[in-house]
């Protein structure tokens, strides 16, 4: 039994979409999950009314995006959940998506299994498909800069292996989360839960998996396109210096040098997109 955690505050327009793609699945045992967080758009009401068999689970303002998983997490384990998927209220996806998740998974276990992310409105731009990180260069090299559309794609390429992965579709196994426990929404509220749970997971001997047939459709945006100081201060940025250092202090050998490094990669990128 796969529980689906989607955690919502308002954007209802995009959890009626993803909602609508995920009752399409071929593969049936599944629950969906929505913790909504806040909404003011009348979400909660508009699931009991169009998708009753949903589960809404009801947080408050003040959480973020890991306290809002964790949430539909606990829910999950107090419910015997075999996996957890993790998934944005702004995805669509296939209707062999849980199959091709789950193909992966039992084929490369003990793993988590991403999903490949495309452009929903050019859905041969891949957007991830995993990456390598230098923890001591912070440097994170994305695979989608090699591989840059799913038309190039080997038709036998089933899987890549990536050193971290997003929340953007990652099934987990219930073992996991029993083994590291839960995202941590002291240190990441937001931003890098993800990424840190699935190192988390990594360390304890987990393979961080994209399932290439596991395509989640994606509404981009270009928030952090421009250089804004609130980009370095903000919660909803990634960012954010505090954030970053964060990351380094828990995850790398040299953290000062680390976060000296990476916040310089960071500022000179965005004075270079201003420049643009």
């Amino acid at each position: 039994m796969i529980y689906i955690i989607i955690p919502v505050f308002n954007r209802w327009h995009f959890t009626e979409l993803c909602l609508l793609s995920l009752l399409k699945q071929n593969f049936h045992k599944y629950k969906i999950v929505v913790v909504d967080h806040g909404s003011t758009d009348g979400t909660s009401e508009k699931i009991a009314t169009q998708f009753p068999l949903v589960i809404v689970i009801t947080g408050d303002e003040s959480m973020w995006w890991a306290a809002a998983t964790n949430l539909g997490v606990q829910y999950a384990i107090s419910n015997n959940a075999d996996f957890v998927l993790t998934l944005n209220n702004d995805l669509e996806v296939n209707s062999d998506y849980l199959n091709s998740l789950l193909k992966i998974y039992y084929e490369n276990k003990p793993c988590l299994v991403g999903s490949l992310t495309v452009d929903i409105k050019n859905q041969d731009k891949i957007l991830f498909i995993g990456g390598t990180w230098n923890k001591y260069l912070a440097k994170y090299k994305a695979h989608n800069n090699i591989y840059k559309s799913v038309k190039n794609l080997d038709t036998n390429f089933e899987k890549i292996e990536s050193d971290m992965l997003p929340g953007r579709g990652v099934l987990i196994p219930i073992e996991a989360l029993q083994k590291v426990g839960l995202f941590d929404e002291v240190n990441f509220p937001h931003y890098c839960a993800d990424d840190d749970f699935s190192v988390r997971c990594k360390y304890e001997g987990f393979k961080l998996i994209v399932s290439i047939k596991s395509i989640v459709k994606s509404y981009t945006d270009d928030t952090n396109s421009l250089f804004k100081f609130t980009n370095f201060t903000s919660i909803r940025s990634p960012l954010n210096f505090s954030t970053r250092y964060k990351w380094a202090r828990k995850h790398t050998p040299m953290p000062i040098l680390y976060f000296i490094i990476d916040i310089a990669r960071i500022i000179t990128s965005q004075l270079f997109k201003n420049k643009k």
